[in-house]
């Protein structure tokens, strides 16, 4: 590893670490969920309820129970205090769930039936619990759910409605604003800032060593089951040295890339697939092992446009921070050096026009504004 790029990873990852010390330093708020739900499925669903409620930053505390009475929660006033973010009942009798959840005051509910069919799985035990955290997010974010207690007890009284199919965009159970007028009304989605820091190595030929990016990403991320998101990225290429016979180059650069991203969670583990395109800003500088045989140049800049698809594995370490693994290749629309002889032109490197690459890094989720 080269002095440079040594300070490049410290100066990316001391900032990385600034920020997510702020995050990780916020006490966790709490929350707590009364439960009623199948035997075989009660473990799994109180664990997925905890994790995906840590990695929206909320401790939960889960109970069993073996009655949820709706006309009782409408009824009953709960306190404003004891600590707790909000107080949650989740009712899980196939082929329906009922989900009530109350804010800090007790004022204000979200009401959501969902229908989990017969057979209630893994994927419907985690989009089950993938709703609730996305609610308590909302609150922790200083967002509003649901409605005034009055409408949801004016509506348990109308006649009831057929429960909607549990898809996965029901995951996004997100802020609603004050002038909804019905409980199973979903507000839009919330975005997130993320910031990944990232070490790249691409194979530019198989007769030249790996060429090292170190990479910081800005990633704007819906919170979904699955997350579309919008990705800023600007990379350092370390300096490498290419050469073939008596000349050569040293080869040093920028990198700026945008795209997108798609990640899907499963617990802690996330699939991830990205899109990018941009330029590779590089900075050639021509030399030559004989030079009374040859002249050369003077070093300039160049610009090439890339195009990069990769695909990996996030898994979290903590509430908000994961490792991220990635495989994929860059495609180099135009690169190709060559030095004029008296008998023409010679190719001196010739990389890849299509070059693999394997990434490592660091994943920070930031709180939105």
């Amino acid at each position: 590893m080269t002095t440079r790029r040594s300070i490049a990873w410290i100066l990316l990852l001391g900032l990385t670490l600034t920020w997510s010390a702020h995050v990780w330093a916020q006490p966790a708020l709490r929350a707590r969920v009364e439960l009623l739900a199948p035997a075989p499925n009660r473990d799994a669903l109180s664990a997925s309820l905890r994790e995906l409620a840590a990695e929206a930053g909320v401790s939960v505390e889960v109970s069993r129970t073996d009655s949820i009475d709706l006309p009782a929660i409408l009824a009953a006033r709960a306190p404003e205090s004891e600590g707790l973010l909000a107080r949650a009942w989740l009712r899980v009798v196939p082929p329906e769930a009922l989900l009530v959840l109350s804010d800090q005051t007790g004022e204000r509910l979200l009401l959501r039936r969902i229908d989990v069919g017969d057979a209630l799985g893994p994927v419907e035990v985690e989009s089950l619990a993938q709703i609730l955290a996305s609610s308590l997010e909302a609150l922790r974010l200083g967002g509003e759910i649901g409605v005034t207690r009055a409408e949801v007890t004016e509506s348990v009284t109308r006649p009831a409605q057929p429960p909607a199919p549990l898809t996965r965009q029901d995951t996004t159970a997100a802020i609603t604003r004050p002038a909804t007028t019905s409980p199973q009304q979903a507000a839009p989605a919330r975005y997130l800032g993320e910031i990944e820091v990232a070490d790249q190595a691409s194979l530019w030929s198989a007769r030249e060593r790996p060429q090292h990016r170190v990479s910081l990403r800005g990633v704007l991320a819906l919170n979904r089951a699955l997350h579309p998101a919008l990705v800023l990225e600007v990379g350092y290429l370390v300096p490498n040295v290419v050469s073939r016979g008596d000349v050569g180059a040293r080869l040093e650069g920028l990198a700026l890339r945008a795209g997108v991203s798609l990640r899907g969670a499963l617990g802690r583990l996330s699939l991830r697939a990205r899109l990018m395109a941009g330029l590779d800003l590089l900075h050639v500088e021509p030399r030559l092992l004989n030079p009374a045989a040859l002249q050369v140049r003077p070093a300039s800049w160049t610009q090439l446009g890339m195009l990069e698809l990769a695909a990996g594995l996030d898994y979290r370490v903590l509430p908000r921070a994961s490792l991220l693994f990635e495989l994929g290749a860059t495609l180099d629309l135009d690169a190709i050096y060559v030095v004029e002889r008296s008998g023409g032109a010679e190719t001196t490197f010739n990389p890849y026009r299509l070059r693999p690459f394997a990434s490592f890094g660091l994943r920070v989720a930031l709180d939105a504004p």
